[in-house]
């Protein structure tokens, strides 16, 4: 409790009256660093509360990279299929729950296809949303990026109405599950494309 303390003391002395309060995400990297599939973040995007420092990723398996990548985008699939008996009962604010729900699935999503579809590494990892939106138009990709866009400004509208406006919050559940189901389409792509070279 005393590093939630820490974390909420500190917010709330850099944004004394924020409109809302972002959720940090706290990893114990110990046993992360274990995992044979995990691939650190780039440096840039990291800050180390405690401990030691950030470890310099090991980006010189691009392919393995885009392998794992590639394997987590095909994996929505099961959670698309399953997805609709879990938002059928879920009315008016009710819908937060299934939308949160998607939040942790639909972010990685956007640097994922950003790198099986060619971006190194480190570039597809290290940036915000709004320069994610635009490279994904870049490449070809503007239904992807559009409905990247969407999930979010949906989502804002759905919870600066109090999560009275179901409308909002079902549009970003339906841009969200189109996130997710063109990275699984993009994902199942190169893969065909690149076990068939093997």
């Amino acid at each position: 409790m005393y590093i939630q303390a820490k974390v909420e003391t500190r917010y709330f002395s850099k944004t004394p009256n924020p409109l809302h309060v972002p959720r940090p995400q706290l990893v114990i990297l110990n046993q992360l660093l274990r995992d044979e599939d995990y691939i650190p973040s780039p440096q840039n995007v990291v800050s180390v509360l405690y401990g030691q420092n950030y470890p310099k990723p090991d980006y010189s398996n691009p392919e393995k990279i885009r392998l794992s990548d590639c394997n987590r985008l095909i994996n929505e699939e099961e959670f698309l299929l399953r997805f609709p008996l879990h938002i059928i009962d879920k009315p008016s604010k009710y819908l937060w729950d299934s939308l949160k729900g998607l939040v942790w699935r639909v972010s990685p999503t956007g640097p994922r296809a950003l790198h099986i579809l060619g971006l190194p590494t480190e570039r597809a990892w290290g940036i915000n949303r709004t320069k994610i939106f635009s490279l994904l138009k870049e490449m070809g990709e503007d239904q992807l990026a559009q409905d990247y866009a969407e999930f979010y400004l949906f989502g804002w509208k759905y919870f600066l109405s109090n999560y009275s406006d179901s409308e909002a919050g079902r549009s970003a559940t339906m841009s969200g599950i189109n996130v997710l189901s063109r990275g699984m389409e993009i994902g199942k792509s190169w893969f065909s494309k690149h076990s068939s070279s093997q």
